[in-house]
Formats: C-alpha cells, sequence, structure tokens
C-alpha cells in the first residue's frame, strides 16, 4: 500500500521513506492515519512498518534507528499467525481471570464465538488484517440475523476491545479497527409501573413482600441489592426522609461497577427515600 505523504528521510541508505497509511470507510470516504510508517526496498522487497509515534521528528528518528538495523541484517520481519478463533480464546482467558461477572463472561463468550465462526465463513480467519471492512460487514451480518441494535453496538465494542488489546499485547501488527466509531443507540423506553399499579401490588402482597417491593419501587433498586440492604446501610439522619446506602446485590456481591450509591428524597436525587417508622 503506497504511502500518503510520503517522504525521504535525508542520511539513509537504503532510502527510508515515511508517511502515513490512507484506509477507507464503508460509505466509500478516505481518511488518514495519524500514525507514521516507514518504507524502504532491500534486494527488490518493499517492507512497510509502523512507527508507534504522529510526531514527525520521533518518526525521523526512528526511521535512522530502522536503517541501522536493516544494515545489519534487521529488522526480520515478524510472522503474525493469529487467527480470529484465537483471538477470542485469548481474550475470554484474560477477562476470565478478570474475575468478570458470570452474566458478563456469558456474553463475552457468545459474542466472540459468534464472530470467530462468521469470520472463518466470511473468509476472514486472521485477526493480522481484519479492517473496517471486514468489521462493518460483520456488523451488516448481525443486523441481518434480526440482531436489536444494543446487542450490535455491544458486540462491535467487544470486538474492538479484543483487537486493541491485541495490538498493545504485540499479538498482531497494528489495531486496524483504531479509527473505526460506533454509535451507541439510543436508549428505548423501559416498562414501568405506575403509582395506582403499585398501591395495587401492596395492598395485596404478603406484608413481609409488601417491604421489599416497596423499597424497590420507591428506590429503584434491583432485587439483590434489596435482598442485600442492611440496618447500617439506612441512614435515618441524612436528608429530610433519610438515606439508603446501596452497597451490595449483584455479582459477587458487588452492585454494577462495584460503586457504593445514596438514595433516598432530597433535592439533590429526586427520589423516595424512607422514612424511619412511628416509635410508640
Amino acid at each position: 500500500m503506497k504511502l500518503i505523504d510520503r517522504q525521504p528521510v535525508e542520511g539513509t541508505q537504503p532510502t527510508v521513506y515515511i508517511g502515513h497509511r490512507e484506509y477507507r470507510r464503508p460509505d466509500r470516504s478516505r481518511y488518514v492515519s495519524r500514525t507514521w510508517y516507514a518504507e524502504w526496498c532491500v534486494h527488490g522487497k518493499h517492507a512497510q512498518q509502523a512507527l508507534g509515534t504522529g510526531n514527525k521528528s520521533v518518526a525521523i528518528r526512528k526511521a535512522h534507528d530502522l536503517c541501522r538495523r536493516i544494515g545489519a541484517g534487521e529488522p526480520k520481519p515478524k510472522v503474525y499467525k493469529l487467527t480470529n478463533e484465537d483471538l477470542a480464546r485469548q481474550y475470554l482467558k484474560l477477562k476470565f481471570n478478570e474475575g468478570r461477572s458470570p452474566k458478563t463472561l456469558e456474553k463475552y463468550t457468545f459474542g466472540l464465538n459468534t464472530f470467530a465462526l462468521w469470520t472463518a465463513e466470511a473468509k476472514h480467519p486472521s485477526a493480522v488484517g481484519f479492517g473496517p471492512q471486514q468489521f462493518w460487514a460483520h456488523v451488516q451480518w448481525l443486523r441481518e440475523q434480526g440482531k436489536g441494535d444494543t446487542t450490535i453496538y455491544d458486540r462491535a465494542i467487544l470486538i474492538k476491545q479484543a483487537f486493541k488489546w491485541a495490538a498493545l499485547e504485540k499479538l498482531i501488527p497494528e489495531n486496524l479497527l483504531a479509527p473505526v466509531k460506533v454509535e451507541e443507540p439510543a436508549s428505548s423506553e423501559q416498562p414501568c409501573f405506575t403509582p395506582a399499579q403499585v398501591a395495587t401490588l401492596l395492598a395485596s402482597a404478603d406484608p413481609h413482600e409488601a417491604a421489599i417491593y416497596a423499597v424497590m419501587a420507591y428506590l429503584g433498586r434491583r432485587f439483590g441489592e434489596v435482598r442485600d440492604v442492611r440496618w447500617s446501610d439506612i441512614l435515618w439522619d441524612q436528608g429530610s426522609s433519610g438515606f439508603v446506602v446501596v452497597r451490595r446485590g449483584g455479582s459477587h456481591s458487588r452492585t454494577p461497577r462495584g460503586s457504593s450509591r445514596y438514595r433516598g428524597n432530597n433535592r439533590w436525587t429526586g427520589r423516595w427515600g424512607l422514612r424511619e417508622p412511628h416509635r410508640n
């Protein structure tokens, strides 16, 4: 692939050229990488290498270093053989070792295995040359399979994360998906009980369950978070109606993203809180 803004680096022999690589988006428009690339020819064979910098002065210094290594019989071209199946397997192993939640691992496993199978059937088994054109072809295939916008977005981000990791680990020469931008779809409106429906539910529920339903309804909490709430999490002396600190209840007894959140009825949250029960 011929470099854009290709220019020779003075003082290099064989002559090393530096420039930028050009890519094409699915809509056929073109864009140029910010990273500088080196190009040279030895014994009639052309070669290119990413210099890993967007600074021209640094790129020139790296080109001179590259020229010295070429004169010493280097660099010997590294052969990258990573397949998309191997990429999926290694990235999933990483996420298992990180202790991700079972639901997250299940979603990652299904998404990456589906991706690997598609690339094999579509004759794109190698992760080395997998670029924007193949990426958007996979997105289109997901759409043709009837997947929703949110599912497609999640799969696309997962694939981009896997390739970013592979490039950082030097499993592939470069991340060709780095310039790809994926638009997050608008959130769909979720069904919600009306106040009248909540009142009917509480009136007909078992007294013990009614308390659980009330906390879930008026604090907007998941069942696991309500199940694991403790008296020490209820702060009666704060706010006009008190606060409930949400600390536990998700996967591995952790809340989403592992953060604690306060829920109460005051001018900051605008949420319903718990009132201290009447004491005789």
